[in-house]
């Protein structure tokens, strides 16, 4: 079962925090993955790694950040971009609320390139200002055995951005959006 932060009471959150004290956060971006792969590819692919990962260690997902990082794509239509000291504020402002309810250890779970220098700049700056608490970013699509089983099916076709896998994964996930396109 997954349980969702955003589904819970505060008195369940309370009851959480006394045998947890982890949270994943899923963030992604809303820009173009070529003209066949939907705009929110990365927030949907993010929060599906999360929502998986936190069903498997019976753990929270907080709600996804679903904007990021994306002025290069700002020229396809559907775009939505923050700029980078938004986005550091957005994430700096997220850690330090889960941190003051409880949560030590807070986990970004991340879907666009662009977002990480940003997320980095918060949780550094978030340790200077003395908040309490691990804080760690993980690109789901950089880890060793999703790179791995990437170029097993997708050999040099792969890329790194809208590549076969992240429309493969949307098409899966969002299966509906994509039957009205064919």
């Amino acid at each position: 079962m997954i349980t969702l932060l955003e589904n819970l009471s505060y008195p369940e959150v309370e009851e959480y925090l006394k045998k947890k004290d982890i949270v994943l956060v899923p963030t992604g971006s809303v820009e173009q993955h070529s003209p066949y792969g939907l705009i929110g590819t990365d927030f949907i692919t993010a929060e599906s790694v999360a929502r998986r990962v936190a069903e498997k260690m019976h753990i929270l997902v907080a709600p996804t950040v679903n904007y990021g990082v994306s002025p290069h794509h700002m020229s396809f239509k559907g775009t939505v971009s923050l700029a980078p000291d938004t986005m550091i504020l957005i994430i700096s402002d997220i850690i330090e609320s889960l941190a003051t309810h409880g949560f030590r250890r807070v986990v970004f779970i991340n879907g666009h390139g662009g977002n990480i220098s940003s997320i980095k700049i918060a949780m550094e700056r978030s340790k200077v200002r003395m908040i309490k608490g691990c804080f760690q970013i993980i690109s789901w699509y950089e880890m060793e055995e999703v790179q791995s089983l990437c170029v097993d099916l997708f050999h040099d076709q792969e890329g790194h951005h809208a590549t076969p896998s992240e429309v493969s994964i949307t098409k899966y996930l969002r299966e509906k959006a994509f039957e009205t396109k064919s």
